[in-house]
Order: C-alpha cells, then structure tokens, then sequence
C-alpha cells in the first residue's frame, strides 16, 4: 500500500509541475486575475470507517488469548480546507476523527505451566479503545469543472492518537500471575496518509459572485501506522512470553470509509 500511495502521489505532483510550467510566462495581469479569482472550498462530512482492527496485533491476541474475528465498523467526521490556485488542481489541509471499540469475554481452562497439571480457570474481559485524529495536506485533481464532477486525490501528514486496553480478570487459580489491570493507556503520533476519489454534485449553477454548494461522496482508503508494544507490559503476567511481545504490533486504525457530505465554494471565503 505504501508504494502504491507513494506512486499516485509522484503522478499527482508530476501533473501539478505541468500545469505549472504551462502557466510559467504568462502576463502578470493574467496570473493576477487568475490569483483573485481563486476559488476555495470548505468542506464537512460524514462515513463509516470500515475493517478497523485488521491487523498483527489483533493476529497475535487471537494466537494468545481468544479468536474474535469481529472488525469495528465506526462513524468517521471530518472537514476540509481547498484552494485550486490552478484549473483542476487543489491543495488542501483535512482532519478527520474516529475510534475504535473492541470488546472480548471468555473462559477458559488454566494449566501448570510446570506438569500441564489443571489447576482452575480464568475468565478475562478485554476492552480495547483507541481514538485518531489524521491531519493532512492534500492535492486533488479535477478533470472538469461542469456542475457535477469528479475528483481524486492522495494526502500525507502525522495522526494524532491515543490506545488504551484494559483487561478484567476473574481466575480460580491461587496466587494466579494473571491479575489483568490497565495493560496499555498512552498518547501516540504515528505517519499518516490517504487516497480518495469523489463525486461533487452541485445543488444549482454558479451564482455571479461563484459561491457555489455541492453534495459529496467520496470513497476513500486512509493509512494510519498507529503502533505500539501493546503486549509487553502483560508479558509479565505470562509464563515464557515470545520474545516479540517487546515489539511495536499496528494496532488496526488503517481503512477503507465511505462518506457523505457538503461542500461550500466561494473565491470570497
């Protein structure tokens, strides 16, 4: 995915240096004209992150303690800021917030890690919570400028998160290692990146002064390299634990959303 999104964005910025080189040598009352009447949009939406939580770590805590193969499906709000200083192409700065909420009860049967020997049982309840705020600088391109019309684009910034996981445990084993507790609470700042491509519908035509309102609908796929040792703390708690539960595992906040919003387009704003 990274070398996909990292050659849509050479394309995208190949794309920007042509049509700039075509603009270079113009008359300055016409580059001027161009500046003033440069138009700038502010937009807000509203999707639905999908396949949150497929990732390593989600892999390993199915090897450890419990398969639960119930990816997050969450609702993703977001706003945006364009400017097209030139015909077809825009450069914006978007946010977006989401969260991701994974919820597990179980029991099962405990052993001596020494003769194999049953000696009760365990029922932990694992809740895991983590928050993402993607900031980005974007560039879109805009094929046409009719009343309806496409666009697509590629992002790239830092997400600011936060993770917690906290496990409740229920044991029948004496003196048991495993006592649960909060596992994992830290803020983290990971890379970030996107790639989208969307509909603009404008409810009417361009007024005089081209304000200018659309629907939008836009598909999009946004990275989010949100890591962290999530289980070396609880390795403690374990008898041998891998030796990469000291490692950083991506904890799943990277995904596909669909969304749905309002787009204001004015040269006045």
């Amino acid at each position: 995915m990274k070398q996909f999104l990292c050659r849509v964005g050479l394309s995208i910025i190949i794309t920007v240096l042509l049509n700039y080189s075509a603009s270079y040598g113009m008359p300055d009352s016409i580059l001027k004209e161009k500046a003033v009447k440069m138009n700038k949009t502010i937009s807000a939406y509203l999707g639905m992150k999908f396949n949150l939580g497929n990732s390593e770590f989600y892999t390993e805590y199915a090897k450890a303690f419990h398969v639960n193969n119930s990816y997050m499906v969450q609702p993703v709000f977001g706003i945006t800021f364009r400017a097209e200083p030139i015909t077809g192409i825009r450069f914006g700065a978007s946010g977006e917030y989401f969260k991701g909420h994974f919820f597990d009860n179980f029991s099962q049967l405990a052993y001596s890690p020494i003769d194999s020997a049953l000696v009760g049982f365990r029922s932990p309840t694992e809740t895991i919570d983590f928050k993402a705020i993607p900031l980005l600088l974007t560039v879109d391109l805009i094929p046409s400028a009719n009343q309806f019309r496409t666009y697509s684009g590629i992002g790239i910034g830092l997400c600011v998160g936060h993770i917690r996981w906290e496990e409740a445990m229920y044991s029948s084993v004496k003196n048991d290692s495993r006592i649960g507790g909060v596992v994992f609470d830290e803020n983290l700042i990971s890379p970030a990146g996107c790639i989208y491509a969307g509909l603009e519908l404008g409810f009417d035509k361009k007024t005089k002064d081209d304000n200018f309102i659309s629907l939008t609908i836009e598909a999009r796929y946004t990275y989010v390299g949100m890591s962290a040792p999530m289980f070396k703390a609880i390795s403690s708690q374990f008898f041998r634990p891998p030796e990469s539960w000291q490692k950083n595992y991506l904890i799943g906040a990277s995904s596909f959303s669909l969304q749905i919003g309002l787009s204001f387009q004015s040269p006045n704003i």
